[in-house]
């Protein structure tokens, strides 16, 4: 009879520790979940407070934390980006993001197609894609991993647009960021960048093949500036920019290609120097297409061409390897010119 007694008294004990503990870890639960969309409100204000500082404005139409029980994310109906100093709006639609309980220091992210961009010098353009997604790993540390992936991107001029510019679609846009040898604390940071599909259209100065476009190097002090949260233009123009490019590569749709690597300076004017190792494939229908895209060439056209034929009897397995120098936004091999780069910012 004792026996029955206290086995009861213990089937309620468990029973009432099992509610218990329940309650503590809903309790819990709760509590935690509301303190981190407290806080990520808060650093979301932080954050605009800090772009209004740098003569920028950000705002997120019906601002929301949601996601309880499991993640926590903000919901935007629309976001604004304004940089009043250069003058450049984008406009776009709805924005979800998420952080997991089970994956600390991951956060993911979702755009909506469409968005409006005007640029200064450049005018008006509609942007649209299918998906557009972001993911951020971080740590006490810094950042160690920054991605972005856009499909089936689209930039077209607007129709106010007086610019004569081309119209220019992808199948894919990636890029990755990652501090180098994925150590938070490392100053240097580890670039990504895929192009596939690139076709400019509606553009009438020059003739454009389909391509796809591959880089990967590191970018020397460039986490350190991304995780003080300074402006990476303002940064650049302070400290000028420099890079070990482990491969660019562009690949024509009809099959030739062009591959580069070495070191590259960028300085305070934006200007690229560097001193390039190019291995070329199929460089008759590089030279041809380039040619076609530049009929300002004249008759310097005709003599790469007459050239490119002449390596390309010589190259072994159809590669051609050129050192390549660029000074000051020059570009040439040897004593033949091959054209400029512009001031990139």
């Amino acid at each position: 009879m004792n026996k029955l007694v206290d086995e009861k008294k213990l089937i309620r004990r468990r029973i009432i520790y099992v509610v218990l503990t329940f309650i503590v870890l809903v309790a819990g639960g709760t509590l935690g979940w509301k303190f981190l969309a407290s806080e990520l409100e808060t650093r979301l204000h932080d954050r605009i407070e800090h772009l209004a500082k740098q003569g920028k404005v950000f705002q997120c139409s019906d601002q929301r934390v949601e996601g309880f029980p499991f993640r926590v994310g903000l919901f935007c109906d629309d976001i604004v980006f304004e940089d009043t100093a250069r003058k450049i709006i984008l406009k776009a639609g709805k924005f979800r993001s998420a952080a997991q309980f089970y994956q600390p220091g991951f956060i993911a992210g979702e755009l909506d197609s469409p968005a409006e961009l005007k640029l200064a010098q450049l005018g008006g353009f509609d942007l649209r894609w299918k998906l557009a997604r972001s993911s951020t790993r971080l740590s006490l540390g810094g950042i160690k991993r920054i991605s972005v992936n856009f499909e089936d991107f689209s930039a077209d001029k607007v129709e106010s647009n007086p610019q004569n510019l081309p119209d220019i679609k992808l199948s894919l846009l990636e890029l990755h960021l990652r501090a180098e040898g994925n150590d938070p604390a490392s100053a240097d940071i580890e670039v990504a960048i895929e192009l596939r599909d690139i076709r400019v259209e509606n553009f009438s100065n020059g003739y454009f093949p389909v391509m796809n476009v591959m880089a990967d190097g590191i970018v020397t002090d460039l986490n350190q500036a991304l995780n003080s949260g300074r402006d990476l233009i303002d940064w650049a123009r302070e400290n000028g920019l420099k890079l070990q490019m482990r491969k660019l590569e562009f690949g024509l749709e009809s099959g030739g290609s062009l591959l580069a690597s070495g070191p590259v300076v960028i300085d305070r004017d934006g200007l690229v120097s560097g001193k390039l190792m190019v291995e070329v494939t199929g460089i008759e229908d590089l030279v041809r297409n380039f040619s076609r895209q530049n009929p300002q060439l004249g008759k310097n056209a005709e003599l790469l061409q007459s050239a490119s034929a002449i390596f390309a009897q010589g190259a072994k397995n159809g590669k051609i390897r050129l050192p390549v120098q660029i000074s000051k936004g020059n570009v040439s091999t040897g004593f033949i010119p091959l054209g400029i780069i512009p001031p990139l910012y």
